[in-house]
């Protein structure tokens, strides 16, 4: 599943999403959203997932040294709470 866009509010930019990714070489395709809406990544196959937690999660699990530590496909575990 490949990103297709990231969108955040331009009053609002999720600074720690930006640099998690930064950080662990993942690439995003930034582009400013709607004036309130909340940070949200677009894939491919038109699954999205909203909120600065859920996508630091998501880039955690994508670069984690142990890739299959909970044994479930990555957008499941984008809804397990922490």
């Amino acid at each position: 599943m490949e990103i297709k866009e990231f969108s955040f509010s331009a009053d609002s930019v999720p600074l720690a999403v930006i640099v998690a990714a930064r950080v662990s070489n993942f690439s995003l395709p930034a582009k400013f959203g709607k004036p309130s809406s909340t940070p949200t990544f677009v894939f491919s196959n038109g699954m999205e997932l909203h909120n600065t937690t859920v996508l630091l999660r998501y880039i955690g699990r994508v670069v984690s040294s142990m890739p299959n530590f909970y044994n479930h496909d990555l957008s499941v575990l984008c809804f397990i709470s922490v």
